[in-house]
């Protein structure tokens, strides 16, 4: 396996980065999670006493788990948690772990995204809640070619784009786009994402024709042109931590539908059409509403477009403030 590369200033890791670093494929289910906790933890522990990050930033339930101790053992001071979702809530047996860790002080500081998020630690122990901080997610704004982009994908540069980015998966709700399209002719909904639901949302996409897309994950360098290709976002995800995909959305000036999930109105407000995510008459009206209505779409976009959700900047002098 190839040394990682390390910046000097601190690293920064996922579950799939620790995965890396124990040269284990990818993180197990069931009993084998204890086998792969303890192949990569030591050598987890090597790598850091070897590159000697100055902080290590652990982003994710597992890697937080076992990165922590590791980074304890190395020595290293500054060890920082970053909650992207509500804590545990992919691996909710795992809160009660967190909690510990927190008031241990193997977790020397822990951040969410946003308020919504952080408010679900409330009732914490105190030595929990006082190492907890909120750094909100944010972009940049970045001009994209929609021209290109619809070319690229084989869109009509005349029709009207409905735009959804995200993991194919339960929790992005995908699937009630998908249906809602069934009754919307005159449009395109273009889903840009990979994940555990792309082969169920393949099939049901065939079952409305072409009027479906689904694109693909698309790079980062590229992402600003599949927003500028699109003539409205929609977003009906069941949880959220603070959203990219809307925040990029909205830096793009695109008028937004989504759920009405705390962590989607903390970050447009009153900027966005809100449509209940189980909804499937509310979302297939609002949808056929804004390919039918510019009206509708300019109200909403020109909402967007003065939305202040900060920048890159910002946040990363909010997490060197928090590490010095």
């Amino acid at each position: 396996m190839a040394r990682p590369s390390w910046p000097r200033a601190a690293a920064s890791f996922n579950c799939s980065t620790a995965c890396r670093i124990g040269a284990v494929r990818r993180w197990p289910t069931g009993w084998r999670r204890a086998f792969a906790s303890a192949v990569i933890q030591p050598r987890l522990v090597r790598a850091l006493r070897r590159e000697r990050p100055a902080a290590v930033i652990m982003h994710g339930d597992i890697a937080q788990i076992i990165g922590a101790p590791a980074a304890w053992l190395a020595g290293i001071r500054q060890r920082v948690v970053v909650n992207h979702l509500a804590m545990g809530i992919f691996y909710k047996s795992l809160r009660p772990v967190h909690t510990v860790m927190g008031v241990l002080g193997l977790y020397r500081r822990i951040v969410f995204v946003g308020e919504s998020a952080r408010r679900e630690a409330d009732g914490l122990p105190r030595r929990f809640l006082d190492r907890c901080s909120v750094i909100p997610n944010t972009v940049d704004r970045v001009a994209g070619d929609g021209i290109a982009a619809r070319a690229r994908f084989g869109i009509p540069a005349d029709a009207t784009v409905l735009l959804n980015v995200g993991n194919l998966s339960a929790q992005k709700n995908q699937q009630i786009l998908i249906t809602a399209m069934a009754d919307i002719p005159d449009a395109i909904l273009a889903i840009a994402g990979d994940g555990p639901l792309a082969a169920e949302l393949a099939y049901a996409a065939h079952g409305v024709g072409d009027r479906v897309r689904l694109i693909g994950r698309v790079p980062i360098d590229e992402i600003a042109d599949v927003y500028a290709m699109a003539d409205v976002f929609v977003f009906p995800s069941r949880y959220e931590g603070r959203p990219l995909a809307l925040l990029e959305a909205a830096t793009a000036g695109l008028p937004i539908l989504a759920s009405p999930i705390p962590e989607n109105v903390e970050v447009v407000g009153t900027a966005a059409y809100y449509i209940d995510g189980d909804d499937v008459e509310g979302w297939t009206d609002a949808m056929q509403r804004a390919v039918k209505d510019r009206e509708f779409r300019e109200q909403l976009a020109e909402q967007t477009s003065r939305l202040d959700v900060g920048s890159n900047d910002t946040t990363i002098a909010s997490y060197l403030r928090l590490m010095s």
